[in-house]
């Protein structure tokens, strides 16, 4: 509707009525979808999705919850504006308490506006606002919080040769440059990062790392890994590194 131009709050609805928002939604199947601007460099707002202890939620008088179908997903208002990186650090400590969708981390998700039709679901209710708080919380108090709860966890788990970038890692090799493509390269083509850790893992394969430095190399730059695989991060890095090496010797190796 606005061809992803930032709008003000205010003038918001004056755009979906001039663009027939409701009829389209309904008549044409057209989901509504909004995000904060990528353009900001402070968010005072950290949403999550598919938040599971909604009473909890409710109780404690948090800012916004609505829901469409069965799954809700809430709105929690900070005392202070914090970058879109403390924005996923806050957001992983409301999920670890509160439940909520790891894949969805971010500060400018689309997601579909309430009050609206949700075309993902046809037999479903419109996204309904269920509950409005008024409770704000302390952005400090949370960033604290989560360095106690991961970065002090991480400085004790990871390996010593973490703490060199893997820039500086693959340049140790004789003879070769950094990689000229990273991993974000790969999630932006795959859309999804378990098949990005695998394609960047043939790609450095190819390159001629070895399978420790391409589990370093992973360790680094693979989004939320550590928390997206927890419990079982070494088995997944292991058949992660033996699939990627046995797609290459039998696709790429011979060629």
């Amino acid at each position: 509707m606005n061809n992803k131009r930032p709008v003000k709050i205010e003038e918001a609805f004056s755009l979906l009525e001039q663009e027939n928002a409701w009829y389209k939604n309904v008549v044409y199947k057209k989901s509504v979808l909004w995000n904060f601007s990528k353009e900001n460099q402070y968010f005072n707002i950290v949403l999550i999705d598919d938040i599971q202890d909604i009473e909890t939620f409710k109780r404690r008088d948090f800012f916004l919850l609505w829901n469409t179908s069965n799954k809700f997903q809430a709105a929690f208002l900070l005392d202070r504006g914090v970058t879109s990186e403390d924005v996923k650090k806050i957001q992983r400590m409301l999920i670890k308490d509160y439940g909520g969708d790891l894949g969805s981390l971010g500060a400018s998700h689309n997601r579909k506006l309430p009050g609206f039709y949700n075309t993902k679901y046809p037999d479903a209710p419109y996204m309904q606002i269920q509950y409005v708080g008024t409770r704000v919380l302390n952005a400090n108090h949370i960033l604290e919080k989560y360095k106690e709860t991961y970065e002090k966890e991480e400085e004790i788990t990871k390996p010593q040769q973490r703490i060199l970038t893997v820039e500086q890692m693959m340049k140790q090799l004789q003879g070769r440059g950094t990689p000229k493509k990273t991993w974000q390269d790969f999630f932006k083509e795959k859309q999804n990062k378990s098949q990005a850790d695998i394609a960047y893992a043939i790609y450095l394969i190819d390159r001629g790392y070895t399978d420790e430095q391409i589990r370093q190399a992973l360790l680094n730059e693979s989004e939320d890994l550590e928390i997206r695989k927890k419990g079982h991060l070494e088995d997944y890095l292991r058949r992660t590194l033996s699939a990627a090496r046995t797609y290459y010797e039998n696709f790429k190796g011979g060629k």
